[in-house]
């Protein structure tokens, strides 16, 4: 190993190792650890290479899993060849006559391993602590096995297949999520400019994007709608309870905070819209807009005392607060 690579990677490091001790000693949060069941744990990491082509309906993500379980036989039968022919070579050689190198790449996959089996998905206000690192031990799994991976023709072939296959199926799905997602954009155009805005998403679920875990109710708070009201704000500014993961945290810029947003409302808000509508009556004089996606007749029909119905497109609705 040489010892400039170590010091460049110890270098690319040292900050986010220095704010995650500085995090786990410090106090962390007050709202309890979870962690997630071991066996779920385990499927997750495994899954994580088409983690984006989540979906039962989609046949890239079947045809993926395919190419990449054919990868992992090609490179395992190549690793077997490797080593058969480095046993009648001398000691520490690889066959060659060359000196077999430690590469630091298993030490970094081992490192993220640990970090990943060993981490709680939750501690306070922070979350998707575990899951956060199954991709990094996956690309340094890569980098020590992409030799043996690429050194046949038929690895060659079996890694730009699946990188084809993967790309042209997140292709596929951004595509799909754009057309579920366009009615949103036909409301935002008749919004005016820097205003507060109160999102409620009684209906979290996407047909597009629909990963295993949301499936199975393992982690129910996850939706690619979590934050729909951001898309207004990127385009015309204003502010909202959940525009930056959740306004009443301490580390969110200044500019955004509101006391009101830490009494009124909680960081689960987005999964509990039952809990935001029930607030309304008393924080309507300070929001503008209530935007909604879902939202069954007795939902709608209760905003409309506070709020008066602007225009609803597919499943989402507008409301313009009355004073």
């Amino acid at each position: 190993v040489r010892r400039r690579r170590l010091a460049y990677l110890a270098a690319a490091l040292a900050p986010s190792l220095t704010l995650l001790a500085t995090w786990w000693l410090g106090g962390r949060g007050a709202a309890g650890t979870l962690r997630l069941p071991l066996d779920f744990k385990l499927e997750y990491l495994l899954r994580t290479p088409v983690m984006l082509l989540e979906n039962p309906d989609n046949g890239a993500l079947y045809l993926a899993a395919g190419l990449a379980l054919a990868l992992v036989a090609t490179t395992l039968v190549t690793a077997r060849r490797k080593a058969s022919a480095a046993a009648g070579a001398a000691p520490g050689g690889d066959g060659n006559g060359r000196a077999t190198r430690f590469r630091p790449a298993w030490l970094a996959a081992a490192v993220f391993l640990a970090a990943y089996l060993a981490a709680p998905f939750a501690d306070g206000a922070t979350v998707w602590l575990d899951l956060r690192i199954a991709p990094f031990f996956w690309a340094a799994l890569f980098l020590a096995t992409g030799a043996a991976m690429t050194r046949g023709r038929s690895g060659r072939i079996l890694v730009v297949a699946l990188c084809a296959v993967s790309a042209l199926g997140v292709l596929r799905m951004h595509r799909a999520f754009d057309r579920e997602i366009a009615p949103l954009f036909d409301l935002i155009e008749e919004m005016a400019e820097d205003r507060r805005v109160l999102p409620i998403l009684c209906d979290p679920r996407s047909e597009v994007i629909e990963p295993f875990y949301v499936r199975d109710g393992v982690i129910p708070f996850s939706s690619p709608y979590a934050h729909f009201g951001s898309y207004y704000h990127v385009r015309k500014g204003g502010v909202s309870p959940w525009m930056t993961f959740y306004a009443g945290l301490d580390w969110i810029p200044l500019g955004l905070k509101d006391p009101l947003y830490r009494r009124a409302f909680g960081i689960d808000g987005p999964f509990a819209p039952r809990r935001v509508l029930e607030t309304v009556p008393g924080v309507r004089d300070r929001f503008d807009y209530v935007l909604v996606r879902g939202g069954d007749a007795a939902e709608l029909r209760y905003l409309a005392r506070f709020a008066a119905l602007r225009s609803q497109v597919g499943a989402f609705t507008l409301f313009e607060m009355m004073r």
